[in-house]
């Protein structure tokens, strides 16, 4: 394994403390899924060093829907819980924030 696999591993197992280790092939896959996400969102060709918290919890949140997969929401004794559909605003939103701004010559 690369080493910047193992680093980013490093890195997701302690944002997501529920994954087995068994599944680090689905978290890369899911970082790399994040990264695309990232760079169309953001419509950039390249990914901020600074911006690798954004990725983690875009992965976090790919990990959460695999695991409520078809649920919209779940409600025990009371306590009701809905789920994220899409990304959540804010992590858009800063997402967003990374837009590489053009300038429009006429």
């Amino acid at each position: 394994m690369p080493a910047q696999n193992s680093v980013t591993l490093k890195r997701l197992h302690v944002r997501i403390p529920d994954v087995p280790k068994e599944r680090d092939k689905l978290l890369l896959a899911l970082y790399d899924l994040a990264c695309t996400k990232f760079r169309a969102l953001a419509k950039r060709s390249d990914i901020p060093i600074d911006a690798r918290p954004l990725l983690d919890e875009m992965v976090a949140v790919a990990w959460n829907r695999l695991k409520a997969e078809g649920l919209t929401g779940i409600s025990i004794s009371g306590i009701s819980e809905s789920y994220v559909d899409g990304l959540p605003q804010d992590l858009l939103a800063a997402i967003l924030s990374y837009r590489i701004k053009r300038l429009r010559t006429f």
